[in-house]
């Protein structure tokens, strides 16, 4: 059993459902899921009991989920790199100028 816990969004995805029944699911206990103020996280295998085959679409959305930090990650590092490119070039023409 997998410990992996979903937004109601991605259980939509994932189950192939609306996001509306997802919630309604939720509300009327057809799924159990924990709510942590405002924001709700659902067992996979709570949705996978529902809906076989969840889980593969499951990896799909986590897969999509890793794309997005790696592409965040780079888009903070290419920013890191054009501010010590930036400091490179100043250094270099105050070196020249001397």
């Amino acid at each position: 059993m997998t410990s992996e816990t979903l937004t109601p969004e991605e259980a939509a995805i994932a189950s192939g459902r609306t996001l509306r029944t997802i919630q309604n699911w939720l509300k009327s206990g057809r799924i159990s899921g924990r709510q942590a103020g405002r924001f709700w996280q659902i067992k996979l295998s709570d949705l996978e009991a529902l809906r076989p085959g969840s889980a593969e679409r499951w990896a799909k959305i986590k897969h999509q989920r890793q794309l997005e930090q790696v592409r965040r990650q780079l888009r903070e590092t290419d920013g890191i790199v054009g501010e010590l490119l930036d400091t490179a070039k100043k250094t270099a023409e105050k070196g020249r100028k001397r």
